[in-house]
């Protein structure tokens, strides 16, 4: 059961915790779960006799506590920490004034304990988190970054999801590149909503939400970049991350095609990637699960990881029965073992791009990014990303010291990685995604129209590829999922279900 909306008792005031498994009227606010001890971190605005203010003795004797775990993990060799709720420690502080000042003291005291320590913060909200002493801070489903227009509600990385394209997939589409060839029961069916379901009375349904507007990319950047220029001055980074353990999978709304364009972009914007476990081989969100400890609809996210065709999908030996969460019974669900090798699997997609971007300083997490093309409800997306010369120029001295003349470091010939060094001042990239069904063009502007003239210009040969290449027919494409995108001198354009990444 979960909290009551109104206790109707002097604790109803308290804000910024979960129900947990029952209802605890006149007694205490179940902070999570029944079990789970609550540290008291005060409140920042005291109306009761009861409450501590945030700066009392018993509330700093919380934030010293805390201290105390962190230091006890980190001294036998944990590199850091993941804290959930970061934003709700101190009740009743609708500014975040003393949670804020709570991390900056945690943060000063890891300076002089663990300088290495990283912290990343579940907040949703870098402006706060990143000014707040985190290094990281997540992009959520709850918060102000437009994240939910990305890839679950109306998504703009769905084709299904566009006006524009009109055309819905089949099931068969669907289930595109992730057959297992395991053995075993179950189907999946979808429930009357369009939702997958194990064991469903509808194996022909789809879930391609045709008719509802793709999501606002413009409100995403416009947002984001905002959330750029207020922590330009900290040393923290904002991370998008595919998903989570509190959210609907990305697979259920998006098919594995789709996945392949949502992690170029995932894997292609500055800040560190997230990918939340089994998303990298498109597991799908368990519908109807019964919830575990809190879980509620959470609990269809948290089911176990599929390595294999083995027993219980290899994640473990024991009884199903046993198991704490059941294995996604489906016959055709993805795995590990089944993707790997398989040049185009979604798997292999996300470790060609994550290998690119580790090739390639503009890419990587303190590169800078230009968006060039993002319009309200609009393909394509473009944007630019950038290094310093100093930091390309010190890869390339770094590659001939070893003796690698810079193969081994980058995916572009080495007389292309000199070109962008001595011409552009360092090393720049443009991404060009499409989701919709249909072909899109844009127009750059004009400091990209010079540089991407000097090859892309060139008819770039359209033969349709379902799987990534480090390797086309023109060498200037550095990554292309589906066909590569082709500039005429004035326009960029982009095919539809493509992904390009560039060099300039």
């Amino acid at each position: 059961m979960t909290q009551s909306p109104n206790l109707n008792s002097p604790y109803e005031s308290i804000r910024g915790f979960l129900g947990g498994i029952a209802e605890r009227p006149d007694a205490a606010a179940v902070n999570c779960f029944s079990t789970q001890a609550c540290l008291n971190y005060g409140f920042g605005t005291v109306t009761e006799d009861w409450q501590f203010a945030a700066d009392s003795p018993e509330a700093v004797q919380g934030r010293l506590l805390i201290q105390d775990i962190m230091d006890f993990w980190l001294g036998l060799g944990a590199d850091g920490f993941r804290v959930d709720m970061a934003g709700s420690l101190v009740k009743e502080d609708p500014d975040h004034y003393w949670t804020k000042l709570l991390w900056q003291q945690v943060r000063a005291h890891l300076d002089e304990t663990y300088p290495e320590a990283v912290l990343v913060s579940e907040w949703g909200d870098p402006e706060e988190a990143l000014h707040a002493g985190f290094d990281m801070d997540f992009l959520l489903h709850f918060g102000p970054s437009h994240y939910l227009d990305l890839f679950r509600e109306n998504p703009y990385f769905s084709a299904g999801s566009s006006e524009a394209t009109g055309s819905a997939e089949t099931a068969e589409t669907k289930h595109d590149g992730e057959r297992s060839e395991c053995d075993g029961a179950g189907s999946s069916g979808c429930d009357s909503n369009g939702n997958s379901v194990v064991d469903g009375d509808n194996p022909n349904c789809n879930n391609d939400n045709v008719g509802n507007a793709s999501g606002d990319i413009k409100a995403f950047v416009d947002t984001y970049t905002a959330m750029l220029a207020s922590t330009a001055g900290t040393p923290g980074y904002i991370c998008i991350p595919s998903g989570n353990h509190d959210m609907i999978r990305m697979r259920d709304t998006l098919t594995t095609d789709e996945m392949k364009l949502a992690f170029t972009f995932l894997l292609t914007m500055p800040g560190c990637p997230f990918i939340y476990y089994g998303d990298e081989i498109g597991m799908r969100y368990m519908h109807g699960l019964k919830s575990k400890e809190g879980g509620y609809e959470r609990t269809g996210s948290r089911t176990p990881m599929q390595w294999s065709c083995a027993t219980n999908a290899g994640f473990s030996a024991a009884r199903p029965d046993d198991l704490y969460l059941p294995i996604d019974a489906d016959s055709e669900r993805p795995n590990v073992a089944s993707q790997t090798g398989r040049s185009d699997s979604l798997l292999e997609t996300v470790r060609a791009l994550n290998t690119l971007r580790l090739a390639h300083p503009a890419l990587q997490a303190d590169g800078g990014i230009e968006f060039l093309y993002a319009e309200d409800h609009a393909y394509p997306l473009v944007y630019a990303r950038s290094s310093e010369a100093g930091e390309a120029e010190r890869d390339a001295t770094d590659g001939e010291r070893s003796g690698t003349a810079h193969e081994t470091s980058c995916e572009t010939p080495c007389e292309t990685c000199s070109k962008i060094n001595r011409e552009a001042g360092g090393e720049r990239i443009v991404v060009a995604i499409n989701p919709s069904n249909t072909d899109a063009s844009c127009t750059l502007p004009s400091d990209y129209v010079k540089l991407l003239s000097g090859g892309l210009a060139q008819e770039i040969s359209q033969e349709p590829t379902a799987k990534p290449t480090q390797e086309p027919a023109e060498k200037t494409v550095l990554l292309s999922i589906g066909n590569p995108a082709r500039f005429d001198g004035t326009q960029l354009h982009v095919p539809a279900r493509s992904a390009t990444i560039l060099p300039c």
